[in-house]
């Protein structure tokens, strides 16, 4: 994978997990990537985080925070088109751009003979496609890796 593209979608997940997740489960993800590291919390054992600590005591245990992360991602897309080349960001796929040479039917008019009055022959312009791809270098990532950017790889393997 391209350092933009990634860079583009770390920069697209910062910014949806501050528009759409609210403060309560954005600590959630970070509890729960600490605990998936460190090991459990709120166990009482000695070094034990969530000792003392007001910011640990409404931590659920690694299973329920994965499950209200889960609950909360459900409105995340399921698909993400980035074009690393302007920044440009999308939940839709990108559409062709039409050719105007032959008004997006990938044919035109040629010359004409004694035996047809009007005869039409493969756009030169656009190979007979009719358009042409999205300009931009455009990137496709599914909701998994979505997901992944946005809660990290090891906890994405629990938050489904």
């Amino acid at each position: 994978m391209s350092q933009a593209y990634e860079k583009l979608l770390a920069e697209w997940a910062k910014k949806w997990k501050e528009e759409n997740l609210s403060k309560e489960v954005r600590k959630l993800i970070s509890q729960a990537d600490f605990d998936l590291w460190h090991g459990p919390v709120k166990d009482g054992a000695y070094g034990d985080p969530a000792e003392g600590d007001e910011e640990w005591f409404s931590y659920p245990g690694f299973t329920k925070a994965c499950e209200a992360i889960a609950v909360a991602l459900q409105q995340l897309p399921s698909d993400l088109y980035l074009d690393t080349d302007s920044g440009e960001t999308s939940e839709k796929e990108p559409e062709p751009e039409r050719c105007e040479t032959c008004k997006g039917e990938g044919s035109v008019a040629v010359d004409r003979t004694e035996e047809w009055d009007e005869h039409t022959g493969k756009c030169q312009d656009c190979n007979g496609r009719g358009s042409f791809d999205p300009a931009g270098e455009w990137w496709h990532a599914e909701r998994r890796e979505i997901r992944t950017a946005i809660v990290g790889k090891e906890l994405s393997e629990y938050v489904r």
